[in-house]
């Protein structure tokens, strides 16, 4: 999964002045992007907190582009006291391998094997 998360900080800030400042803004700016699948927010005490998930076989920088100009066009954004928005690309991978590898090798050997096998597959 693919996503994009955007934080800012609100120092100060109760979860409803959050949500009502931060977090419902940005998720109505970013809904209708192209490339966007899922929006989700977390308003807290001080912060701020919008996962953008992107659809599968997108341009994901091109989508962050997207993200960081609708945010920087919403008017009086951020807050006064708020700092600026921090807009980061996250990436969860979730396939993963598992190679069991045996031998009668002595231990030295079957580990120099294995890392031969391991590196081409990173």
């Amino acid at each position: 999964v693919l996503g994009i998360t955007v934080s800012v900080a609100y120092p100060g800030a109760t979860p409803t002045e959050v949500e009502e400042s931060i977090t419902r803004r940005v998720e109505e700016a970013v809904l209708g992007l192209d490339g966007v699948k899922r929006v989700r927010s977390r308003a807290a005490e001080n912060l701020g907190s919008i996962t953008i998930e992107l659809k599968d076989y997108v341009d994901a920088s091109a989508v962050r582009d997207d993200v960081e100009s609708a945010v920087a066009q919403l008017a009086d954004f951020p807050p006064e006291q708020a700092e600026q928005p921090d807009i980061v690309m996250a990436d969860t991978v979730s396939d993963v391998l598992t190679i069991v590898v045996s031998s009668d090798l002595p231990e030295r050997s079957l580990r120099r094997g294995a890392e031969a096998l391991e590196e081409p597959l990173l």
